[in-house]
């Protein structure tokens, strides 16, 4: 964790000073519309991850329900208030891997692992923080690419690793087959 945390700027905040901030803004407007989206897209996270063939699922996207909208909801509240993007990131997190608990299979460990990472990186990462010096509108614009960028490296990832899965499975079967073509003893001229 030391060299990814030195890689990509993690600095993930004090718990005294998220409860300072807590208690300051508990009261606020704007943290109670944070913490209702907050809690609202953690539901729908963790719906999409339990009941990926759901019809409302797919019609809302999937994938995007997993990973787009939890991390564009992550980076608008860094936005206001960073100290408190450090604990919705932990909430996405448990989500998942509650869901992972729920639903045990090797494609789920992947996914829980893959946005784990993702929810850190954007809710602590120094490297994102030039995004927010931006004038508004250009501000929102990066937020929403970056959700994007985060949505589209976790879901390429998490196909590359599926994908390769299956290559070395074929491969695999492929090898034994040639090896047992050229050594194994043949029946009938043939070669299986």
């Amino acid at each position: 964790m030391g060299k990814l945390s030195q890689l990509v700027q993690l600095r993930p905040s004090d718990w005294n000073a998220v409860k300072r901030q807590y208690d300051s803004n508990k009261h606020t407007t704007q943290c109670k519309v944070f913490a209702g989206l907050t809690g609202l897209t953690a539901l729908a996270m963790a719906s999409a991850l339990k009941w990926p063939a759901n019809p409302v699922v797919q019609f809302f996207g999937g994938y995007a329900l997993v990973c787009f909208f939890p991390a564009l909801n992550l980076l608008q509240l860094r936005r206001w208030n960073r100290t408190l993007a450090f604990p919705a990131a932990l909430i996405y997190i448990a989500a998942a891997a509650l869901t992972l608990l729920v639903c045990f299979s090797f494609s789920n460990i992947l996914a829980a692992l893959l946005l784990s990472v993702s929810f850190m990186i954007g809710a602590t990462s120094d490297r994102l923080s030039f995004v927010y010096k931006w004038k508004t509108p250009f501000d929102h614009l990066g937020i929403a690419g970056l959700a994007l960028l985060l949505y589209l490296v976790v879901y390429f990832v998490f196909m590359f690793f599926v994908f390769s899965i299956f290559i070395g499975i074929f491969i695999l079967a492929l090898i034994i087959l040639i090896i047992r073509s050229l050594f194994g003893r043949r029946r009938y001229g043939r070669w299986f």
